[in-house]
Protein backbone atom coordinates (compact mmCIF):
# COMPACT_ATOMS: atom_id res chain seq x y z
CA UNK A 1 0.00 0.00 0.00
CA UNK A 2 1.06 3.35 -0.93
CA UNK A 3 -0.03 6.04 2.12
CA UNK A 4 0.61 8.73 -0.19
CA UNK A 5 -1.72 7.66 -3.38
CA UNK A 6 -4.37 6.05 -1.81
CA UNK A 7 -5.80 5.12 -5.20
CA UNK A 8 -2.94 2.42 -5.85
CA UNK A 9 -3.70 -0.20 -3.29
CA UNK A 10 -3.46 -3.73 -4.19
CA UNK A 11 -4.50 -6.80 -2.60
CA UNK A 12 -3.58 -10.82 -3.78
CA UNK A 13 -6.02 -13.09 -2.37
CA UNK A 14 -5.55 -16.95 -3.45
CA UNK A 15 -8.10 -19.25 -3.03
CA UNK A 16 -8.80 -23.20 -4.09
CA UNK A 17 -10.43 -23.34 -7.51
CA UNK A 18 -13.88 -24.76 -5.94
CA UNK A 19 -14.45 -21.55 -4.63
CA UNK A 20 -12.67 -18.73 -7.19
CA UNK A 21 -14.52 -16.01 -8.57
CA UNK A 22 -16.95 -16.38 -11.65
CA UNK A 23 -17.54 -13.23 -13.70
CA UNK A 24 -20.37 -12.90 -16.17
CA UNK A 25 -19.52 -12.27 -19.67
CA UNK A 26 -20.69 -8.72 -19.58
CA UNK A 27 -18.23 -7.64 -17.26
CA UNK A 28 -14.42 -9.15 -18.72
CA UNK A 29 -12.63 -6.33 -19.99
CA UNK A 30 -9.53 -7.87 -21.35
CA UNK A 31 -8.21 -11.46 -21.32
CA UNK A 32 -4.50 -12.09 -21.54
CA UNK A 33 -2.82 -15.98 -22.03
CA UNK A 34 -0.03 -16.53 -19.15
CA UNK A 35 3.41 -18.20 -20.67
CA UNK A 36 1.74 -21.03 -19.57
CA UNK A 37 -1.30 -21.22 -21.59
CA UNK A 38 -3.55 -19.97 -18.97
CA UNK A 39 -5.90 -17.58 -19.75
CA UNK A 40 -5.84 -14.38 -16.75
CA UNK A 41 -9.01 -11.88 -16.61
CA UNK A 42 -8.89 -8.52 -15.52
CA UNK A 43 -12.55 -7.06 -14.54
CA UNK A 44 -13.15 -3.44 -13.74
CA UNK A 45 -17.23 -3.69 -14.04
CA UNK A 46 -17.48 -6.81 -11.56
CA UNK A 47 -17.82 -4.55 -8.35
CA UNK A 48 -17.61 -0.84 -9.80
CA UNK A 49 -14.94 -0.01 -6.98
CA UNK A 50 -12.22 -2.37 -7.49
CA UNK A 51 -10.39 -4.16 -10.69
CA UNK A 52 -9.62 -7.95 -10.63
CA UNK A 53 -6.82 -9.33 -12.17
CA UNK A 54 -7.75 -13.16 -11.97
CA UNK A 55 -5.84 -16.14 -12.82
CA UNK A 56 -5.51 -19.90 -11.96
CA UNK A 57 -2.11 -21.21 -11.16
CA UNK A 58 -1.65 -25.01 -9.56
CA UNK A 59 -5.39 -25.66 -8.20
CA UNK A 60 -5.43 -21.77 -6.97
CA UNK A 61 -7.96 -18.98 -7.97
CA UNK A 62 -5.84 -16.01 -7.47
CA UNK A 63 -7.13 -12.27 -7.59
Amino acid sequence: MNKSLSENHYTIRVRPVENKIKFREGNIDQTFKSNDGKTAIYSTEASGVINFLLFEKDGCNIC
